[in-house]
C-alpha cells in the first residue's frame, strides 16, 4: 500500500523548529511519520525560501527561542529532509495566480494549495487565516489543518 501524501507548507515546517508555536506536537507527529517513511511530503520549491524567511524573522522577534546559530542549524537540518520539491512551470504558475485571485489569498499560499490539488492529496497547513478564508465551494478535502 502506497503511503499517504501531503503538500507541506511553511507554517507546518516552522513548528518543527520553533517550539513556541501552537500545534507543535501535531506537526511533530507528521514529521516523525514522514521521517519513518509512513507518509510522503511534497512542496513547491518556494518552501525552501519561505522557511529561511521564517527563521530570519524569528531571530528578530523578542522572546523567540532561536538565535542565529540555532537558526543556521535548523536550516541545515531542514534542507536535508527528503521533501519532494516541485518547480511549478508556466501553466502551473498561471493557474496558481487564478487560484490566488479566486481564494483571495497570497500567491505563495495558492501555490501550496494548487500543488495539493494537482497531486490529488491534502495540503498540510497550520495557517488558520488561510483555511478560514477559503470561500464555500472550494475543495476543502484538499486541506489538512493542524490545530483545528
Amino acid at each position: 500500500m502506497a503511503p499517504d501524501q501531503y503538500v507541506v507548507d511553511a507554517s507546518v515546517a516552522a513548528k518543527w523548529f520553533l517550539n513556541d508555536e501552537t500545534a507543535v506536537q501535531e506537526a511533530t507527529d507528521y514529521l516523525v511519520r514522514f521521517l519513518g517513511d509512513e507518509i510522503l511530503l511534497h512542496a513547491p520549491i518556494l518552501l525552501r525560501y519561505e522557511f529561511g524567511n521564517i527563521l530570519t524573522r524569528a531571530q528578530r522577534e523578542d522572546g523567540r527561542p532561536i538565535d542565529h546559530e540555532r537558526s543556521l542549524e535548523a536550516l541545515e537540518i531542514f534542507q536535508d529532509y527528503p521533501i519532494t520539491y516541485h518547480d511549478l512551470g508556466k501553466q502551473a504558475l498561471l493557474e496558481t495566480l487564478t487560484l490566488a485571485n479566486q481564494l483571495r489569498c497570497s500567491f505563495q499560499d495558492s501555490s501550496y494549495f494548487w500543488l495539493a490539488r494537482s497531486l490529488n492529496c491534502r495540503l498540510l497547513t497550520a495557517d488558520t487565516k488561510f483555511v478560514q478564508n477559503i470561500p464555500p465551494g472550494i475543495l476543502r478535502e484538499h486541506i489538512q489543518a493542524l490545530g483545528q
